[in-house]
C-alpha cells in the first residue's frame, strides 16, 4: 500500500517515483531473499498414522507427523483431507518444527457409519524466515479408513465381565453347568456341601472342591437387517448400537474359550458363520459385521430362524437382536422363536426408545400432545405384552436403552452361564 500512496503523490512530487520503485525493488529482494532463506518443499516430510480399523461412534485418534529437513525453523498449519462423513475435533492444526526436527499432532476423527472410506492429502502452509512469504506444500497420503464396530470399548467392557462374575455368589454359580476343576484348602466363603470329606480325613485340614463354569458353549448372534432397524437413535442407527454390543459379548465369551457364530437377515438370509472358537473365528464376526447394512426391507423371522435351526443343530444361547413396530410383527417373531425350543435358549433383545415414554408421561397441553401421548402408550403396552408373553414360553428378553445395552447384555449373558442355563 505504501508505493502505492508514493506513486500517487508523484503526480505532484515526480521525484517520489523514483522513492517508490526503490520501496519495490527493496521488497522484491527482501522476498526473494525469505524463499532463499526458507525451507523448500521438498524439505517438508508429512506422514499419518492411524489404528488400521476405525470404530464406529466413538473418536479415533490421528495423529500427523511432520518433519522438517531444513535447517530453519518451520511455522506452519496442517490440514487434513479427513473423510467428509466423519466429525473431526480439529480441521486446521498449527505448529512449530525445529530445525532437522520432527513435530507430532493428534486429533479424533468420529464416524457414524461402518464401511470402507478414505484419507486424501495433507497440506502444510508454512511462514518464511522473515514472514514475508506463506508457501504450501500438499503431499499425497491417500489410505483407507475402514469404519469397524465400536472395538474400541472391548478392554473396558471386558475388565466388567470379569469383575462382574468374580461378584456373583458361588452358590449361584456352581448350580449345574459347572465342571469339578480341582481340590483346594477350604475357605470361609466355600459351600459346607462342596467340602471333600475323603481329601479331608486324608490331610486332617478341610479340603474342598473348586467348580469351573463350563466352557465351549455355542453362542450365536443373530442381527435382524429389516427396516426398523434403519431407525436413527442418537448419532448412529439401531443397529449400530446392536452390532457394538453384540462385538463385546462375543469378544468376552471367546475370551472364556465359548464358540461364536453369526446370522444375519432381512427378507433373507445375508450371512452366516457357524459357531467356531478362536480369534480367527472372531475376527471373520468382525468382517461379516462391518459390511452388513440394514434395509428398507420386512424381516423374514420364519425363514432366517428355519435356516438357523438347520445349519445349527447344537444346543446353543441364540441372542436376536431387533424391533417390532407392530402386533403382526410381534405375534410373527414370537411363533417363530418358538420352533427353537427346547433344543436352543432364544434370547431377543430389543433397543427401548426413551421417547416413547416421555410422551406417554408427559402432561397434555393440546390434541397433537394428547395423540401423540395415546400413541406411545399403546406402543408400550403392546411391547410389554409381548415381552411377558415371550418369557411366559421361556424366551429370555432384554429391552433397554442403548446407553445401558451392552453392560446389560454382558450381565445377562454372565447369569445364564451362572445358572447353568445353557
Amino acid at each position: 500500500m505504501l508505493p502505492a500512496g508514493i506513486l500517487l503523490a508523484s503526480t505532484w512530487m515526480p521525484v517520489l517515483g523514483w522513492v517508490a520503485l526503490l520501496i519495490l525493488v527493496i521488497a522484491l529482494f527482501a522476498a526473494l531473499l525469505d524463499l532463499g532463506l526458507s525451507a523448500k518443499p521438498t524439505q517438508i516430510a508429512l506422514s499419518r498414522s492411524h489404528d488400521a480399523l476405525l470404530s464406529i461412534g466413538t473418536p479415533n485418534f490421528i495423529t500427523l507427523t511432520v518433519a522438517n529437513h531444513s535447517t530453519q525453523e518451520l511455522r506452519y498449519v496442517l490440514r487434513d483431507e479427513s473423510p467428509d462423513e466423519f466429525q473431526t475435533s480439529a480441521r486446521l492444526l498449527p505448529g512449530v518444527a525445529p530445525p532437522h526436527g520432527t513435530a507430532q499432532h493428534e486429533y479424533t476423527l468420529k464416524p457414524f457409519r461402518r464401511g470402507e472410506y478414505a484419507f486424501g492429502s495433507i497440506n502444510c502452509r508454512y511462514r518464511g524466515v522473515l514472514g514475508l512469504l506463506e508457501r504450501q506444500t500438499e503431499q499425497q497420503a491417500t489410505d483407507p479408513a475402514i469404519v469397524y464396530p465400536d472395538i474400541l470399548e472391548l478392554r473396558k467392557h471386558t475388565l466388567t465381565a470379569r469383575g462382574t462374575e468374580q461378584q456373583t455368589d458361588r452358590r449361584t454359580r456352581l448350580r449345574g453347568g459347572a465342571e469339578f476343576e480341582r481340590l483346594r484348602e477350604y475357605t470361609p466363603d466355600d459351600e459346607y456341601r462342596h467340602i471333600d470329606w475323603k481329601a479331608t480325613a486324608r490331610v486332617r485340614k478341610p479340603i474342598a472342591r473348586q467348580y469351573q463354569t463350563e466352557r465351549n458353549q455355542n453362542i450365536m448372534l443373530v442381527y435382524d437387517l429389516g427396516r426398523q432397524m434403519t431407525s436413527p437413535y442418537g448419532e448412529l442407527l439401531k443397529v449400530d448400537y446392536a452390532i457394538n454390543s453384540g462385538v463385546v459379548l462375543g469378544w468376552v465369551g471367546s475370551q472364556r474359550g465359548e464358540n461364536i457364530g453369526l446370522m444375519t437377515f432381512n427378507d433373507g438370509v445375508r450371512a452366516y458363520l457357524p459357531p467356531r472358537t478362536g480369534s480367527g473365528q472372531y475376527r471373520r464376526i468382525l468382517d461379516a459385521l462391518y459390511r452388513a447394512q440394514p434395509e428398507l426391507v420386512e424381516p423374514d423371522y420364519h425363514e432366517a430362524i428355519a435356516y438357523l435351526g438347520v445349519r445349527n443343530p447344537r444346543r446353543s444361547l441364540v441372542i436376536i437382536f431387533t424391533d417390532i413396530a407392530d402386533r403382526t410383527a410381534a405375534q410373527t417373531l414370537l411363533t417363530s422363536v418358538g420352533s427353537l425350543q427346547p433344543r436352543h435358549l432364544p434370547m431377543i433383545v430389543l433397543l427401548a426408545d426413551p421417547n416413547l415414554r416421555q410422551y406417554a408421561d408427559a402432561e397434555p397441553h393440546d390434541e397433537d400432545d394428547l395423540y401423540r401421548a395415546a400413541v406411545a402408550q399403546r406402543l408400550l403396552d403392546e411391547r410389554a405384552t409381548l415381552l411377558k408373553t415371550l418369557e411366559a414360553h421361556g424366551v429370555i428378553t432384554l429391552d433397554v436403552t442403548a446407553e445401558k445395552l451392552t453392560v446389560s447384555l454382558l450381565d445377562r449373558y454372565l447369569q445364564i452361564k451362572a445358572r447353568g442355563a445353557l
